[in-house]
């Protein structure tokens, strides 16, 4: 869903997992005109809250995206 003249997406992603399980997650996707970088927040069911964003940009058409996530 385009929000904010385009420079915002919301997603709700839905997906089985193989034990029969279900991801039940939201993504917000922010652009800063400044830096021309999105910023991708994720959220999942029963988390309550945004994680730190994976950021990137798209150059020819091929986008370069980084996360920091704990294993």
């Amino acid at each position: 869903m385009p929000l904010l003249a385009g420079f915002a997406n919301l997603e709700q992603y839905d997906a089985p997992i193989v034990d029969g399980r279900s991801i039940h997650a939201l993504a917000l996707r922010l652009y800063d005109v400044k830096s021309h970088e999105w910023s991708i927040y994720w959220s999942t069911v029963g988390s309550g809250a945004f994680g730190i964003p994976t950021t990137g940009r798209f150059r020819n058409r091929i986008g370069y995206f980084f996360d920091h996530e704990e294993y």
